[in-house]
């Protein structure tokens, strides 16, 4: 199998120990709706246009003790050789594969301690979605912070080639038509956010910042804003412009 298709991104987990106070916060800034029922745990999910899923998970269900938690998911249609291929890279796996009754999936730490899960499908869990069946929140990358960029990207390229990118690496044609694990280096700034999104309602946003104790406002322009959560985890809005 190429090494082309053995992964594709899946989504990234928000942890939170108030499930049901994230769920109302970020249904709020999304501008989604609320499903009855799933705000106390232990998985909530957020689908965003582009095809990621911010998985709001509570860590009073966690039942497999993961330590540490995973940060991303990706899906693999084969999971045995996505499997060898991690082992292949040296990357360590922290969960052997387990046979779940929805999906089947495995752990593995990465470069400078991310963690991922790997599924042999899509999560199979209901999901919150955009009411007016558009695209006002397109996902285009998910940041991994790493000590060392390009010793990083040449682990990570060797079995996820197409899918990681660099932070300096200018490819307009994919950058428009792709979600990327994009590795940016940790001496440039104490804190990444967790990914960039591109939105077609940055100022109502703003307002909705300010009306939610949940998110504390960062660095900010007319064209894009920080957004920081209680949890710590970050998001960077960018203004999209319609051709």
């Amino acid at each position: 199998m190429s090494p082309k298709c053995l992964f594709e991104a899946e989504g990234l987990f928000f942890h939170s120990d108030a499930l049901r106070q994230a769920v109302y916060a970020y249904s709020e800034l999304f501008d989604f709706p609320v499903i009855p029922g799933l705000c106390d745990g232990p998985i909530y999910v957020l689908d965003l246009a582009g095809g990621l899923k911010l998985i709001l998970d509570d860590y009073r269900f966690d039942t497999h003790h993961f330590d540490p938690k995973p940060a991303y998911v990706l899906t693999s249609p084969d999971l045995e050789e996505a499997l060898f291929a991690v082992k292949r890279c040296k990357f360590e796996i922290t969960l052997p594969i387990v046979k779940g009754t929805g999906m089947n999936f495995f752990l593995f730490r990465g470069e400078d301690e991310h963690v991922f899960a790997v599924c042999d499908r899509r999560l199979p869990y209901r999901t919150a979605a955009d009411p007016s069946g558009g695209e006002r929140h397109v996902l285009k990358d998910i940041y991994l912070p790493v000590r060392h960029v390009a010793k990083a990207y040449e682990k990570y390229a060797s079995i996820m080639q197409g899918l990681v990118c660099r932070y300096d690496e200018q490819d307009p044609i994919r950058a428009a038509s792709s979600i990327r694990l994009k590795l940016v280096p940790r001496t440039l700034r104490p804190q990444w956010p967790r990914c960039r999104i591109q939105t077609a309602e940055l100022p109502h946003m703003q307002t909705r910042l300010r009306q939610n104790p949940h998110f504390r406002l960062g660095a900010a322009d007319e064209r894009m804003l920080e957004v920081w959560d209680s949890e710590g985890n970050g998001l960077v809005f960018e203004e999209r412009r319609h051709s």
